[in-house]
C-alpha cells in the first residue's frame, strides 16, 4: 500500500504542478529515454525503407572505353528497362561507362609513350583501378555482359572471363550469328558477338579507346540475367 500511496501523492503532484514544474519533471525523468526512442524509431524505419525500397539487379551490362553522348546512358537504360521489365519499381538495368582500360600496347611501346606524355603514367593507374573492378565485378557474378573493343575483349576472353556463347545460347541461335560472320573466335571457341552494325550502340554512345576495328559484346562467367543480356544485344541492333 504504501508504493501505490506514494504513486497517487506523486501523480497529484504533476497534476497540480505549474507548466513549467511539468517541463522539468519531464526532461529530469523522461527526455533522454524519449529522445533514445525517436532515435531507435528512425534508424528503423529508415532501415526498413532501405530494403523494401531496393532494386533487384535484372541486367548488368560494362561499355567499357565507351562514353555516352548527351545523357544517352539514362535515356538507353529507361527505355530498356521499360521494354524488357515487367516492374521497374522493384528491377533495374544498369548500363556501366565508367571503365576505361588501355589494352594492346606492348611494353616498351608503353614506355616510350610515357616517356613522350607524363600524363600517361596517370592514365596507366587508372586504367589498372578500372581493370581490378571489371575483375571484382566477374568474380562476384555481379556483371551479365562486356561490351568493348577488340583489344580489351581479347584480353578478357583471354583470360577467361568470357565464357562461350555456345553455353548461354542454343545452337540455332549461335548458327544465325556465325551465318552472318558476326561471332569472334579464340581457339575454335564462340566467344563474341560482333556489334559494329548496333544502331542504338553508334547513336548513343561513342568509343574511345586506341586501334580496336571492331566492336564485341560476352557474356562474362557467372552471368546470371544470360537471356536478358541477349535481349539487350536484340535492342542495341534494332530498338525493340
Amino acid at each position: 500500500m504504501a508504493v501505490m500511496d506514494e504513486f497517487r501523492e506523486e501523480r497529484e503532484k504533476i497534476r497540480t504542478a505549474s507548466a513549467k514544474e511539468k517541463w522539468k519533471y519531464f526532461t529530469d525523468y523522461y527526455l533522454v529515454w524519449t529522445l533514445i526512442g525517436l532515435a531507435v524509431m528512425t534508424v528503423s524505419i529508415a532501415f526498413l525503407y532501405s530494403v523494401l525500397s531496393q532494386k533487384e539487379d535484372a541486367l548488368y551490362v560494362s561499355l567499357v572505353n565507351f562514353a555516352p553522348l548527351d545523357s544517352a546512358e539514362n535515356r538507353v537504360e529507361k527505355a530498356f528497362s521499360e521494354l524488357a521489365l515487367d516492374d521497374i519499381r522493384h528491377s533495374k538495368i544498369t548500363i556501366d561507362t565508367s571503365e576505361s582500360i588501355v589494352a594492346g600496347m606492348r611494353e616498351d611501346d608503353m614506355e616510350q609513350e610515357k616517356a613522350d606524355d607524363p600524363s600517361l603514367s596517370e592514365i596507366m593507374k587508372y586504367s589498372y583501378e578500372d581493370e581490378q573492378k571489371l575483375a571484382t565485378l566477374a568474380m562476384t557474378g555481379s556483371m551479365d555482359m562486356m561490351i568493348t573493343g577488340e583489344d580489351v575483349f581479347m584480353k578478357y576472353a583471354m583470360q577467361e572471363y568470357i565464357v562461350g556463347l555456345d553455353q548461354v545460347m542454343d545452337s540455332e541461335r549461335l548458327k544465325q550469328y556465325e551465318d552472318a560472320g558476326r561471332v569472334l573466335y579464340i581457339d575454335k571457341k564462340p566467344v563474341g558477338i560482333c556489334m559494329d552494325d548496333a544502331v542504338l550502340l553508334k547513336e548513343n554512345y561513342v568509343y574511345d579507346g586506341k586501334g580496336s576495328p571492331s566492336i564485341y559484346a560476352g557474356f562474362v562467367i557467372g552471368a546470371a540475367h544470360t537471356e536478358m543480356a541477349l535481349r539487350f544485344i536484340q535492342f542495341l541492333e534494332s530498338g525493340n
